[in-house]
């Protein structure tokens, strides 16, 4: 890890600095800034991880429910 050298004092006039935003390219649109960063995302694979334990959690609950004798069975 390279030490910091630097005091934040010698960062002051940059605090109020005002950003014009760039003036040599189109920028790039908000949905494809993000897609270049989808592949690092932490918790990737983490919808489908959710989705089963829904799955599974439910049928648990099914399988798991006191039965109710005295309603009649509808079939």
């Amino acid at each position: 890890m390279i030490p910091i050298t630097r005091k934040p004092e010698e960062y002051a006039e940059l605090i109020d600095y005002e950003y014009h935003g760039t003036t040599t390219h189109v920028p790039m649109p908000t949905g494809k800034r993000a897609a270049q960063f989808a592949p690092f995302a932490a918790l990737s694979g983490m919808d489908e991880k959710y989705e089963e334990e829904n799955r599974v959690s439910h049928v648990f609950e099914l399988e798991n429910q006191p039965l109710d004798l005295d309603s009649p069975d509808e079939m």
